[in-house]
């Protein structure tokens, strides 16, 4: 059984890991509004291309998209491409550890090694979930839902996170075991 000192310490390695991740790719503002702000412009052209087929023809694709409601697939469809970018985030940042030959340092480092990786995943998904919780927010105002549908939704985005996150990392050991 874990001790409250333990969990304490464990807690505190994990919060400082992960401010100090976040700071460290957020220290160049502009690169970092870029990077969450550019994804954005993936929106507009299947917008166009929808918008001109509804405006053409209103029953394109047999009623279940309709001129009312693709906009919210378009949207939800964003936040699912915005999450698997977190793939080759984590899958960089174990590549990055390697150039930068500093990942000795992290390995003999008088932290848990679970906290490095839970604090690499926490500060993965705080730093790439900013733009779809607001493209989620601003789905729920534009179409409002049940709170249960919503719930699903949120729970889906969450796995769908984790799970990209997770093969990020195995992608990521991979990076750092491969010489050639």
């Amino acid at each position: 059984m874990l001790k409250f000192d333990s969990i304490k310490k464990n807690i505190i390695q994990l919060y400082s890991l992960t401010i100090k991740d976040l700071k460290l790719h957020t220290r160049y503002k502009s690169e970092a509004i870029i990077e969450s702000l550019a994804p954005l412009l993936s929106i507009f052209f299947p917008y166009i291309i929808f918008n001109t087929l509804f405006s053409l023809n209103s029953d394109v694709f047999g009623g279940y998209y309709s001129k009312s409601n693709f906009l919210l697939f378009i949207l939800l469809g964003y936040c699912v491409s915005v999450l698997i970018f977190l793939l080759w985030y984590y899958k960089d940042l174990f590549y990055d550890e390697k150039i930068w030959k500093t990942l000795d340092a992290v390995m003999v480092a008088p932290v848990n090694k679970i906290n490095i990786l839970f604090s690499y995943m926490i500060s993965g998904l705080i730093y790439k979930s900013v733009p779809v919780i607001i493209i989620f927010v601003l789905c729920v105002f534009l179409y409002p839902v049940s709170i249960i549908f919503l719930i699903l939704t949120g729970i889906i985005l969450i796995s769908i996170a984790i799970t990209f996150a997770s093969m990020g990392f195995i992608l990521g050991v991979f990076e750092i075991v491969n010489e050639g």
